[in-house]
């Protein structure tokens, strides 16, 4: 840990001070996005790099680089790797007669994950993009995101658990199991879900 400063105006949490040089990256994107400290800024001798290290990002100058001229670290690459291939394949960065539509999408994205919290969505590991099936959409660690161009304002997620390959049960009648919600989907049919897993959603939102 380090001392807290005297300016109010510098983020000082979790007992580390933001790096000068980052505080511009640490305001546009958000500390829910970028997480909490890890380290403060320090110098790497074997790399001769300046550092600071986020939970979820970190960021470096090299010692022969101009201040400012700040790198991200490649986190994302290496937690990525071949298992976000799909994004090549399967979906396109929209042209640059789009930018502000995509712009726009972005900023309801982040919003949505601001609201629903870092805890729940994870970081973001894509871009906003326009997918195959023609919705932009914008992939977290524990969720993808997609939105309709025809209504931006809505965000719905991506049914990640079938695409996985795990496909719905039957719905059955409730039970009389102490402990456990009902869902009702159709008739008098539905799921029995254990109330703790109720609790931990109507937390982070609603069932819808």
């Amino acid at each position: 840990p380090e001392l807290q400063p005297d300016d109010p105006s510098i983020p000082y949490i979790n007992g580390h001070q933001v790096w000068e040089e980052i505080q511009t990256f640490y305001k546009d994107l958000g500390g829910f996005l970028i997480g909490p400290h890890i380290t403060g800024v320090r110098f790497n001798e074997e790399k001769n790099r300046y550092e600071q290290y986020f939970t979820n990002l970190g960021f470096y100058r090299n010692a022969s680089d101009e201040a400012g001229n700040i790198r991200l670290m490649p986190y994302g690459d290496w937690y990525c790797g071949s298992k976000c291939s799909y994004e090549i394949q399967d979906a396109v960065i929209s042209d640059t007669s789009d930018d502000l539509i995509v712009g726009d999408i972005d900023r309801v994205f982040l919003e949505s994950a601001r609201r629903l919290g870092n805890d729940f969505t994870g970081p973001a590991i894509s871009v906003t993009l326009m997918a195959s099936d023609g919705n932009y959409e914008k992939a977290f660690k524990n969720i993808v995101f997609y939105s309709s161009p025809d209504d931006q304002s809505v965000v719905y997620l991506r049914p990640l658990p079938q695409l996985l390959g795990i496909q719905p049960d039957p719905p059955v009648p409730q039970s009389q199991v102490a402990g456990m919600y009902f869902y009702k989907v159709q008739d008098e049919l539905g799921y029995n879900v254990p109330q703790y897993f109720i609790d931990y959603i109507t937390l982070h939102g609603s069932m819808e």
